[in-house]
């Protein structure tokens, strides 16, 4: 008791991503060997000790014998990878209502970067760094879309990228704060 005592808060660190219940779940999801070394503890733990006699999580990585700091580090990094990838669905199931809107607007007078979007969307115009559209550079792929990258698997057998098919939102959310400063600029 006296260790657990003496060591540092890491469930009341953690708890701004939930309760215990939450952070376990978080933890699920990173192969990070403290982490792991911490679920084999907590897991062989009976239940009835871990839901009904109040176990401080401590006391399971004081067991599993991994440093605090790194734990909360690898636990951070999860739960930043699961909301991401949360965001990532969101956009993704937003994203018809988004489009359908941006076509809509694009049709009046002061809709030229909703035009402009659309245009580069679909290999029409292209992206440029920046967000810039080329004047006088426009591109005719209607025929030839871009392909994803495949990657190969043991039997040979190609599959797309799974960071194509789930690319990191995070990854992203620089040039969409950017496109949106310009566009408000703009409209002022």
């Amino acid at each position: 008791m006296r260790e657990i005592e003496s060591a540092p808060p890491v469930e009341e660190i953690l708890s701004y991503i939930g309760n215990r219940k939450k952070i376990i779940t978080v933890m699920r999801f990173s192969p990070e060997d403290c982490i792991q070394r911490v679920l084999k503890v907590y897991d062989a733990t009976p239940e009835f000790d871990r839901d009904k006699c109040g176990i401080p999580f401590e006391a399971y990585i004081l067991v599993a014998g991994v440093n605090p700091n790194e734990l909360i580090g690898s636990v951070i990094m999860a739960f930043r990878s699961c909301q991401a990838q949360k965001s990532g669905l969101i956009a993704m199931k937003n994203h018809p209502k988004v489009l359908e809107k941006t076509i809509w607007f694009s049709q009046f007078r002061d809709g030229a970067k909703d035009r402009q979007m659309v245009h580069q969307a679909v290999g029409f115009l292209p992206s440029l760094p920046g967000g810039r559209a080329g004047i006088g550079n426009v591109h005719l792929n209607f025929g030839a879309p871009e392909k994803p990258p495949e990657a190969v698997n043991e039997d040979g057998m190609t599959s797309p990228d799974v960071n194509e098919v789930f690319p990191m939102i995070s990854d992203r959310l620089p040039a969409w704060q950017e496109a949106r400063q310009k566009a408000l600029k703009a409209k002022d």
